[in-house]
């Protein structure tokens, strides 16, 4: 596994469709991607597929999760002039839905459509009219009626994310309309096919996980129903520039992680909103550390508020939970990049980190 390998595992996941609640098709992806690394593999009832490498007898249990499920709209209804209204599935900002090419995927095939809100901007000139709220914007799929627009396959349910292709910016960048949940899987996909032909002295449990746009549910179930040892949260964390994020500022409150610097040890995380966090353990956190100072990979710290990652989630269920980041920039947008080698050291200090547990944690 090398970062050429990397760059186009992660272009393959993130081709795939994989909506909050409808990632069926992401876990197959993965599942192909995972062949011949695992011992033995299986999914749950809510859609959470879990590949194990079973390690020296007696040995911990380390669960790798990476959710899998990214963020997108559901269609809600069709008015008469033909034009779809649609809910948003996970966090999106209002400021970047208007002119997009959306994609419905329809029981008899993929409709596309555009963005729209408001009169032509041109109507405002000199003025900066506000931003249109969700409910105001509509898709637009060339139909004339809600009877042309059901003619065309579309009704209520129906799963809608952006049309936008994934690629690579320079050499080093990947861009892609769900890097922010892809790039944690194709880091843990890369340790376990570094681990490959190593002995482990610790059970690894790979966990693609769902619905964590949602509030996290998936990887809930899995820690509360397994209850491992060790837990790392394979996710993405917001990046800056020059103590900056691109286009604005960045409150002090924010961890200064830059794109490019190597992947970050989650040492605390909480959003004052939902009041989620997690303060990680020292033994936990010290020992990623450690470990990559040891062995001269690239990193950072990550000391930050709102990034909310899985470790909050499996802490309560008595796991020592941490979490590895990539940093990322635009989260939660159709155009987030991550650096590929940011990636490809995610999944290096993931393997290095479980083959130090031959000295007990």
């Amino acid at each position: 596994m090398d970062r050429t390998e990397t760059a186009a595992l992660l272009a393959r996941l993130d081709a795939v469709r994989g909506l909050s609640g409808r990632e069926e098709a992401v876990g197959e992806a993965i599942g192909k991607e995972m062949e011949g690394l695992f011992d033995e593999a299986g999914h749950d009832r809510l859609g959470n597929r879990l590949f194990t490498r079973r390690g020296r007898r007696g040995g911990p249990t380390v669960l790798l999760a990476a959710h899998m499920d990214e963020i997108g709209f559901l269609v809600s209804g069709i008015d008469e002039g033909g034009f779809v209204h649609f809910v948003p599935v996970g966090f999106h900002d209002e400021r970047l839905l208007q002119n997009q090419m959306l994609r419905i995927d329809t029981a008899s095939g993929a409709v596309y459509g555009v963005t729209g809100a408001g009169d032509p901007p041109y109507e405002h000139k000199g003025e900066h009219p506000e931003t249109p709220r969700m409910g105001e914007i509509v898709l637009d799929i060339g139909a004339r009626s809600r009877e042309e627009a059901e003619a065309m396959g579309v009704c209520p349910g129906d799963p809608v994310l952006n049309a936008r292709e994934g690629r690579l910016l320079g050499t080093r960048v990947f861009t892609g309309r769900a890097v922010d949940t892809r790039a944690g899987c194709a880091a843990m996909i890369g340790a376990m096919r570094l681990l490959a032909e190593a002995q482990l002295p610790a059970t690894v449990v790979a966990c693609a996980s769902v619905q964590e746009e949602l509030g996290a549910k998936g990887i809930g179930a899995v820690g509360a129903r397994m209850k491992p040892d060790i837990a790392l949260a394979l996710d993405v964390c917001p990046a800056v520039t020059d103590g900056r994020i691109p286009g604005g500022s960045i409150p002090h409150t924010r961890a200064r992680i830059v794109q490019g610097g190597g992947p970050a040890v989650q040492i605390y995380d909480w959003s004052p909103g939902s009041l989620l966090g997690h303060a990680v353990s020292p033994r936990l956190y010290g020992r990623l550390l450690n470990t990559a100072r040891r062995r001269r990979i690239p990193h950072q710290a990550e000391v930050t508020l709102d990034c909310e990652t899985d470790a909050a989630v499996l802490a309560p269920a008595g796991v020592l939970a941490g979490g590895i980041s990539i940093p990322c920039r635009y989260l939660h947008s159709a155009a987030g990049t991550v650096d590929i080698g940011d990636v490809y050291y995610a999944a290096v200090l993931t393997a290095e980190f479980i083959k130090s547990l031959s000295d007990p944690l």
